[in-house]
């Protein structure tokens, strides 16, 4: 669960950063509201794109393996922001991070639903989705405490210093209800599909 939690948290990281990260975005490369916009629409669409694929990927290699590849996704989104110099690259960044995002969205859902007792399941749902408001929040302490201070691009530096040690640090999350699990569609396909 604790693993669940954190790596949910980073995955959101790199949009609330940019979003913070405005001001200075803005006299610095030019990336205004407007773009900001876009990047939130490259992001959550992505995030969505990437979901699909990162079941595939996550039924077949498990769930420690889809953490490492969206924390890895999540690197390179904080490497292109920490590093853009056009307003056009923060949107690209954020689609980047929207990939990782939707891996490791469905990485820690399945290490729940795996790992998990089917008793507490409900609150341990509750505590990953509880991850996203927690990275909001500590998304703004990263405004007055390093953007501030040091300037934005230590920020992304820090989000990606941090996504790295997740990279490398994955624990093995072991896969001991994987035969009860049913990864195939039940019953007909609605008339929307």
């Amino acid at each position: 669960l604790l693993t669940a939690v954190i790596y949910t948290g980073v995955g959101v990281l790199p949009l609330f950063l940019i979003s913070t990260q405005i001001l200075q975005l803005e006299r610095e490369i030019g990336f205004g509201v407007a773009e900001l916009g876009l990047a939130t629409a490259a992001y959550f669409g992505a995030a969505a794109l990437a979901a699909n694929p990162g079941g595939r990927l996550v039924a077949r290699l498990g769930s420690s393996a889809g953490l490492r590849v969206g924390s890895a996704t999540t690197i390179m989104a904080c490497l292109v922001a920490g590093t853009s110099t056009e307003p056009w690259l923060m949107p690209v960044a954020a689609a980047i991070g929207g990939i990782g995002n939707g891996i490791i969205q469905v990485s820690s859902n399945v290490a729940i639903f795996d790992g998990v007792d089917k008793e507490r399941q409900g609150l341990a749902f509750g505590s990953k989705q509880a991850a996203v408001p927690l990275a909001s929040v500590l998304a703004g302490l990263s405004l007055p405490v390093i953007g501030l201070v040091f300037g934005w691009r230590w920020v992304f530096a820090g989000a990606g210093l941090l996504a790295l040690f997740l990279c490398v640090s994955v624990p093995h999350i072991r896969l001991h209800r994987t035969k009860k699990r049913v990864e195939q569609p039940l019953g007909r396909p609605t008339r929307s599909m």
